[in-house]
């Protein structure tokens, strides 16, 4: 019998985005190579052997074909603050973890028992990881964790453990914001939509007769929606899709997902048990789909929009450094309030901003317009307004257009249109805000913030080579896949069809989906196991759509 012991939240004791031999950021939304990880061992709980350890991490954004590397760092005494980003940069490490490569946003996990088991033997208090890639500049690459309902960087560690008092395997029932699906992806007020989650247990033990909960506000204040019943998850990462039918409220709705709600099922972390997405309900323009926003900072809070910023810490030029994105009754070109915005640049330059995410449909172009009222004091050329339209989350300065600025004080209309592909993705993010060039402090007033996202009405090439009208059968991502991989394929008529996965003698390994389908884009998930819940090995397997006037397959790689 072994027990679990799960090193994630305030574990993680330190981290670094090191930007370059001069500069780097604490503590950032995501680590990027170059970057470095310090965990905080229990080794209180007596420990007599590692028997198996994960660490998890998520990828949320990279370039196709760019890969890295973990390393395992000896030497710990590296932390924020106290030592050079030059010494940072150049940090030794001892050996290597292993290397992965992406295709896309995906989840993944790495073995790093020997690496425990050494520090286990030293009896080290930390255990450090440094991440690089092939390349200089490094490939665009964003780490986070999908398990965080509040931290977008959550690594984890989950370390299998035999000590003098084991117990059973227990589960660890987890879901995130990237677990949920609302289809259709943009109802509009009354629309009748299938709200679905996918569950995971990333614990050791079994899981059976698992409640989902689902609710429209917080559980417990919000309205509650409905409640689906998983029958089993099989240990290690095992999935599976809940769902229930809602019927669309106007505005922007919080609509929470709910593992477990009674607390009945005894798991190793119950933190990860409950996240939510937003989506926005809104009245569609007359014979369109075109979905508009608009942000006047009347309300507390943000509603559908939250603040990041890139402000790197400089060592050249030391000195005070502050800024902040605060609601404001100072200046206001609508109604009482706005966005009041301070970026102290006298160490360095920076820019701050804040960032919605807009719903659309995948494979499909969309018109995208932003406008925005910028207020100022004075004509000071050093600060920039910045907008970013992309199907990917901005997340330094060089994301963003900046806007050209002329010798106006007061408020100004600035705008941006875009027009992009959606691709495999569903949403759009859109960002504004202010960037400094030179050393100066300033303050400047956000207000009027205007998003509409219009659906183009032509044909669009699919990556089947057909049109947006006709049935296809999409490729999976990610390809190689690890324990999970979506596939995507598109009807041009309502229809029956069956998905489903076979090896590569012809045996047919799982089905996927089986009965009639609506028209238009559907996407499935394969965790890699058969229809009977057990792991197929790795190896090279081909999934087939068939409808009754046609047939494709395609091939995947599936590598644990």
């Amino acid at each position: 019998m072994a027990d679990i012991m799960v090193l994630d939240g305030d574990d993680v004791s330190d981290w670094a985005r090191v930007l370059s031999t001069s500069s780097w950021k604490h503590r950032d939304a995501c680590l990027h190579p170059n970057g470095l990880l310090k965990f905080d061992l229990d080794w209180k709980w007596p420990v007599l052997e590692i028997l198996d350890a994960k660490l998890y991490l998520f990828v949320e954004k990279t370039e196709p074909g760019a890969a890295i590397e973990l390393w395992h760092v000896q030497d710990d005494s590296w932390s924020y603050g106290q030592s050079d980003p030059e010494d940072l940069w150049n940090w030794p490490v001892w050996h290597s973890i292993g290397v992965i490569g992406f295709a896309d946003t995906a989840s993944f996990s790495m073995d790093v028992t020997q690496h425990l088991r050494e520090e286990l033997l030293a009896r080290d208090a930390t255990f450090s990881i440094k991440i690089t890639a092939a390349g200089n500049p490094y490939p665009d690459i964003r780490i986070s964790s999908p398990l965080a309902p509040i931290q977008r960087m959550r690594p984890r560690i989950v370390v299998e453990f035999v000590g003098p008092l084991a117990t059973p395997p227990v589960p660890d029932l987890a879901v995130s914001t990237a677990d949920l699906r609302l289809a259709p992806m943009r109802p509009a007020p009354g629309d009748s939509a299938n709200l679905q989650a996918w569950v995971r247990n990333i614990g050791p033990g079994d899981a059976w007769n698992v409640p989902v909960s689902f609710s429209d506000g917080p559980p417990g204040l919000g309205q509650p929606i409905g409640t689906a019943v998983v029958p089993h998850l099989p240990a290690g990462g095992g999935t599976a899709a809940a769902a229930v039918s809602w019927t669309a409220v106007r505005g922007l709705r919080e609509l929470y997902v709910t593992v477990d709600p009674q607390n009945t099922i005894g798991e190793t972390d119950e933190t990860n048990n409950s996240d939510f997405r937003s989506f926005l309900v809104a009245d569609r323009e007359a014979g369109t789909d075109v979905i508009e926003n608009v942000e006047s900072f009347e309300y507390p809070g943000l509603r559908a929009w939250h603040t990041d910023f890139d402000v790197p810490k400089q060592f050249t030029y030391p000195g005070p450094k502050s800024f902040y994105l605060n609601r404001s009754g100072a200046e206001a070109y609508h109604g009482d309030y706005s966005l009041e915005m301070f970026l102290d640049g006298t160490a360095d330059d920076g820019t701050l901003w804040i960032e919605s995410a807009v719903p659309v449909d995948p494979y499909r172009w969309v018109d995208v317009e932003v406008d925005f009222e910028l207020f100022r004091y004075y004509a000071d050329i050093a600060f920039q307004p910045v907008v970013a339209v992309s199907v990917l989350d901005p997340e330094v300065e060089r994301d963003f257009t900046v806007l050209p600025v002329g010798p106006q004080v007061g408020w100004t209309l600035h705008s941006r249109d875009a027009s992009l592909f959606t691709g495999p993705y569903d949403m759009v993010h859109v960002a504004v805000g202010l960037t400094v060039t030179w050393e100066t402090p300033g303050t400047f007033y956000l207000d009027l913030v205007r998003t509409r996202a219009i659906p183009k009405t032509v044909a669009v090439d699919l990556p089947a080579a057909t049109g947006a009208r006709s049935t296809a059968l999409l490729s999976n991502r990610p390809n190689p896949m690890g324990p999970l991989t979506t596939i995507a394929f598109r009807l041009a008529q309502a229809s029956p069809i069956s998905l489903r996965v076979f090896d590569t003698s012809g045996r047919l390994v799982a089905t996927l989906r089986e009965g009639t389908e609506r028209e238009g884009f559907h996407e499935v998930h394969w965790n890699g196991t058969d229809d009977n819940g057990t792991a197929v090995p790795s190896g090279v397997y081909f999934y087939r759509l068939e409808t009754p006037l046609e047939v494709e397959s395609r091939k995947l790689l599936l590598v644990r």
